[in-house]
């Protein structure tokens, strides 16, 4: 759910300020509480942010967090952002990272 696209710039897409963050999170409460969704995987850093904080990818990608979304605790499977002009995805040990997370994904959809 992309809510807040800023436009894009120069080098790529813009980040969203915190006020323009702020001003669409009423609206991704409000689908949380609609949707209730049981996991949630958010891709790149800034949806990370969203859900878990600040936080460097190799120590989150591949691992499966719980965070409290629309007052219901939810799964959360962080992904790196497939954006070509990102080296991360490309370095072998963040790839094992990478299968890894895909798997977490793979078993929360199938319900294992």
């Amino acid at each position: 759910m992309m809510k807040c696209f800023p436009g894009s710039g120069e080098r790529g897409d813009l980040r969203p300020s915190r006020r323009q963050l702020a001003n669409c999170a009423g609206r991704l409460e409000a689908e949380f509480s609609l949707v209730q969704p049981e996991i949630v995987i958010p891709v790149g850093q800034l949806a990370m942010e969203r859900f878990i904080g600040r936080v460097g990818l190799a120590d989150v990608i591949g691992h499966r967090f719980s965070a409290e979304i629309a007052g219901r605790v939810v799964g959360i499977i962080p992904l790196p952002h497939p954006s070509g002009a990102s080296a991360w995805t490309n370095a072998p040990g963040n790839r094992v990272l990478i299968q890894r997370a895909i798997r977490l994904v793979g078993g929360a959809v199938s319900g294992r």
